[in-house]
């Protein structure tokens, strides 16, 4: 894993609960979906932070809102606070 796919999987695991094989698939696929948003000094562009921002929150409504064991619309925030910080911190261009 990348440090920025590790760190997702820690929040969503911390969430969902460890051990999950599909949380790993959603790892993967969410960490695609953002590197396309990705280029160098992306973090100081605040149009590609918002366009990150809403690929976040329509991958956790897609995923878990309202599933079973998924999230209730008022924890989305939470958890894409917690997901966008790490995007900041460990996506980079590529």
């Amino acid at each position: 894993y990348s440090d920025l796919e590790y760190s997702l999987l820690l929040v969503l695991e911390n969430r969902f609960g460890k051990g999950s094989e599909s949380l790993i698939k959603d790892v993967e696929e969410l960490s695609g979906i953002l590197k396309k948003h990705m280029f160098t000094g992306w973090t100081s562009q605040p149009m590609a932070r918002k366009d990150i921002e809403r690929e976040l929150r329509t991958f956790l409504r897609k995923k878990y809102l309202n599933k079973p064991s998924g999230i209730v619309y008022k924890e989305i925030d939470d958890l894409c606070f917690m997901l966008k910080e790490d995007v900041e911190t460990y996506g980079k261009a590529g």
